[in-house]
C-alpha cells in the first residue's frame, strides 16, 4: 500500500514539473485524488489494526478475573455401618443377646434335653444350644476354646428376632479340663460365654 502511494506521489511530482505531452490538468487532479484516497484507506486500516491489538490486550489483561478450573471433586466414601438416616440419626448394628444357653448331650425338637455342667470322658460328643435375640440378619458364631486355643468355630445366619441354634463338638478322652464356648455377634463382639468341665469318667460299679 505504501509503495503504491509513493509511486502515485512520484508521478504527480513529475507531471507538475515536467508535463508529458497530451496530459491535461484534469489528469493531475485525478492523480492527487487517488493519492489522497490511498492515504485515507491506509490510515483507516492502521487505525483498525491498532484497535484490534488494544482489544486483544484487554482480553488477556491481569485485571480480568481468572477462569475457574472445572476440577472434578471425588465423591466421599460411603460407610455402610453404622447407617445414618436422612434426619442425621445414627443406627448402629444391634449387639443382640443370648436368651438361653446350655451344654447338652441331646437336642430334640430344637430344644436341649439336659443341661451339662460336668461331662465324663466316657462321653465323646457334646452340643451347645443357644437362643439368640435381636440379631436378625447377622452372622453369629459359636467359638469353641480349650486351654486358650480355638478348637472350632461354627457360624449361623440368624433369620429372625428369636433364633435357636446349636453346634456339636467331638471330644477326645484326654482333652480333660475346662471348655468354653463364646457367642460372637455380626460385629465381632462376644455377647455370651459359657463353660463346662470335661473330667475322667467315674468307674463303673463293682470295679
Amino acid at each position: 500500500m505504501k509503495g503504491r502511494i509513493a509511486i502515485l506521489t512520484a508521478l504527480l511530482a513529475v507531471q507538475l514539473y515536467f508535463p508529458f505531452p497530451g496530459v491535461m490538468a484534469a489528469d493531475a487532479t485525478a492523480v492527487e485524488e487517488a493519492v489522497a484516497a490511498e492515504k485515507a484507506a491506509l490510515e483507516a486500516r492502521e487505525e483498525k489494526r491498532r484497535m484490534d491489538e488494544e482489544a486483544a490486550q484487554k482480553e488477556i489483561s491481569p485485571e480480568s478475573p481468572p477462569a475457574v478450573p472445572m476440577t472434578a471433586v471425588p465423591a466421599p466414601a460411603t460407610d455402610m455401618t453404622p447407617s445414618v438416616t436422612s434426619s442425621g440419626e445414627t443406627h448402629a448394628m444391634p449387639a443382640g443377646s443370648v436368651g438361653r444357653a446350655a451344654f447338652t448331650t441331646i437336642v430334640r425338637d430344637r430344644e436341649p434335653q439336659d443341661d451339662i455342667k460336668t461331662l465324663g470322658n466316657d462321653v465323646t460328643e457334646i452340643s451347645f444350644f443357644t437362643e439368640l435375640n435381636d440379631m436378625t440378619g447377622q452372622t453369629a458364631i459359636h467359638r469353641w476354646e480349650y486351654q486358650g486355643d480355638v478348637m472350632a468355630e461354627v457360624s449361623f445366619n440368624v433369620g429372625g428376632p428369636r433364633w435357636r441354634v446349636w453346634s456339636r463338638k467331638s471330644l477326645l478322652p484326654q482333652w480333660l479340663g475346662t471348655w468354653k464356648v463364646s457367642v460372637v455377634n455380626g460385629a465381632g463382639e462376644v455377647v455370651h460365654e459359657q463353660t463346662f468341665e470335661y473330667v475322667p469318667a467315674a468307674p463303673a460299679d463293682g470295679q
